[in-house]
Parts: structure tokens; C-alpha cells; sequence
């Protein structure tokens, strides 16, 4: 007798499982009640669901530019704004938008600029991969990124770039929090509101190298 899948709290897309109902889809399948993100219960078989891409209630279809500008942590007018959504390895924030699967700070770049040429980079000005305000977005190609890449640790360094997010005594608590505890780049980053791949950088010395 084949062992039925525990699929409780598992997220695909925006959809929750919470639990398996007493129907059974044509198929023999359990059916599960799911909750969308929207706030709206569905019923649905997961594996099905996921084979078909089905990601959403249905909702995704009526996304708006304001629902996606609604899930970020907006600073000040030249501040970053963080994207609160789902977050890739990579560091950057993920979502899916009309059927696409997109890297958020690059469909902040589309909804207000337009189409994107397929060969070029959307880049960061203030080097901070889940930022999504379009002053610190510009769009450049790959040998652009890298020159944009080798300007900035030439040119701003630590405190003195404005857009930076920790302070020099941050970094400092980041690599002893480190050194002693057993806990992940990952973790580090939610602890300092910055991307794993900041954190990478600071313990390997990769950027802010001139702090002891």
C-alpha cells in the first residue's frame, strides 16, 4: 500500500497545504485544502499542482503594479527599498508574475521602463541584491556590470558608499558572531537585514576587507 505524502505546510508558489481533505480526485489522489497568499482557500491535489505549474488561486492573474510594489520595506526617497517576497539562494527576490518567473529587482525595472533587451544586465547602484527602488536600478550590459562592479571597490569603501546598510561596527559583530557560533550566512543575513551574499563577502573579506 503506497504511503501517502505528508504535504502539511509545504508552499508551492503562493499556495500553503494545510491539510488533506476525505475527497479523492479522479485519480485515487488526496485532495488537500490549500491557502493561497491572497488569503483565499483552495482545494487542490499538490502534486497535480505542481506538475501543472499552478501556482496561485487564480489571483496571479489579477496582479497589479501596486500589489507588487506593496511587498516592499520602502526607506526614504534615496534609500533602499527591500523586497519582502520570497527569496532566491542567489540573494535576490524571486516571484512569479503573469506565468514568468521573474528576479524582482528586474520586473521593478520593467514596470517602469519597459521591455528589457534579453542580453542586458539590470544593475544595482547600491549593491544591495534585494533592492528594488528604480533610482538605485540601471540597466547595462555584462561588461558594464563588471566595471560597475570594479568602480565601486576602488571608489567607495565601506561607510563612506551612502547607500551602504551596515556600519562598521556591524561588520565587526557579523565576523565574531561567526567566528563563535555555529550559524549560517543565511541566517546572519536575516539578523542584519542584508542578503547572505553580503554576508559571504564580509566573512570572507571579499568586501569590506579594510575593517579588522
Amino acid at each position: 500500500m503506497a504511503v501517502r505524502k505528508d504535504w502539511t505546510d509545504q508552499r508551492f508558489g503562493r499556495r500553503v497545504f494545510v491539510r488533506p481533505t476525505d475527497d479523492k480526485a479522479k485519480d485515487g489522489s488526496t485532495i488537500w485544502e490549500a491557502l493561497c497568499d491572497c488569503g483565499s482557500t483552495t482545494y487542490v491535489v499538490p502534486g497535480l499542482a505542481i506538475k501543472s505549474k499552478n501556482i496561485s488561486c487564480g489571483c496571479i492573474r489579477d496582479q497589479t503594479p501596486n500589489d507588487f510594489w506593496a511587498r516592499m520595506q520602502k526607506g526614504k526617497e534615496d534609500e533602499c527599498w527591500l523586497w519582502q517576497g520570497t527569496i532566491h539562494e542567489s540573494g535576490y527576490g524571486v516571484l512569479g508574475w503573469y506565468g514568468k518567473q521573474w528576479k524582482a529587482h528586474r520586473l521593478a525595472y520593467y514596470l517602469i521602463h519597459g521591455e528589457i533587451e534579453e542580453d542586458m544586465f539590470i544593475c544595482h547602484s547600491c549593491d544591495t541584491p534585494l533592492c528594488c527602488s528604480p533610482k538605485h536600478l540601471f540597466s547595462g550590459t555584462p561588461n558594464d556590470n563588471t566595471q560597475d562592479m570594479v568602480n565601486k571597490e576602488r571608489q567607495a569603501r565601506g561607510e563612506k558608499n551612502s547607500h551602504a546598510i551596515l556600519t562598521s561596527e556591524q561588520v565587526k559583530e557579523i565576523r565574531a558572531i561567526y567566528a563563535k557560533e555555529d550559524v549560517s550566512f543565511a541566517q546572519l543575513g536575516r539578523m542584519f537585514g542584508v542578503s547572505y551574499q553580503t554576508i559571504q563577502g564580509i566573512i570572507t573579506r571579499r568586501i569590506w576587507k579594510h575593517i579588522d
